[in-house]
């Protein structure tokens, strides 16, 4: 059960709490919760994309593959998609991220499942142009019909070139979690 919280909205506890620059991670943040029903975790089938348009080209969805011991890539928008230079949607997540950054991947991921929460990280980049710009990801887990957490769901969103003269919200490599518990009922 969702608990009572003084903020009045899940837009105005998104907006207070997470330190997200890109309209798109509050969109897509606030379309997650109103996918929980009387549930703390979102549930994938209640994902409804027509309340989040603006930020399909930046989602991506994995589901944890138990033979596998991976979380295999099952949606990628396009712009996460070009991001990564390639076609991700039936690849695992160890042949997605940089081995060197594969186990803390795997960590965060099993840490935002197991609380349950949603987890926030933000850097500078440089593409390979030299222009720069940020990068803003958030991922949570999804819950599938039998009530497991076998999907992880997030919102990847670059931004190069656009520069607003912000500094990004946390260190660079760290990722800030908050409990899906807190978020009130949308």
């Amino acid at each position: 059960m969702i608990p009572a919280s003084e903020h009045k909205t899940c837009s105005d506890y998104v907006q207070e709490t997470i330190p997200f620059l890109n309209y798109r991670i509050q969109q897509f943040v606030i379309a997650c919760m109103a996918a929980r029903g009387n549930s703390v975790v979102p549930a994938k089938y209640s994902l409804r994309p027509e309340t989040f348009p603006q930020c399909l080209p930046y989602v991506w969805i994995y589901e944890y593959d138990h033979e596998r011991r991976d979380y295999i890539c099952r949606l990628a928008g396009e712009k996460a998609q070009n991001a990564m230079n390639r076609r991700m949607v039936g690849l695992g997540l160890i042949d997605v991220v940089a081995p060197e950054h594969y186990h803390l991947t795997m960590t965060r991921w099993r840490q935002a499942s197991e609380t349950p929460a949603c987890a926030y990280g933000a850097y500078e980049l440089t593409d390979i142009y030299g222009n720069t710009g940020r990068s803003e990801r958030l991922f949570m887990p999804l819950e599938s019909r039998d009530g497991s957490r076998n999907f992880m769901a997030g919102i990847s969103v670059y931004t190069v070139g656009e520069s607003d003269d912000q500094p990004p919200p946390l260190p660079e490599g760290e990722v800030e979690f908050f409990p899906l518990a807190m978020f009130p009922a949308s």
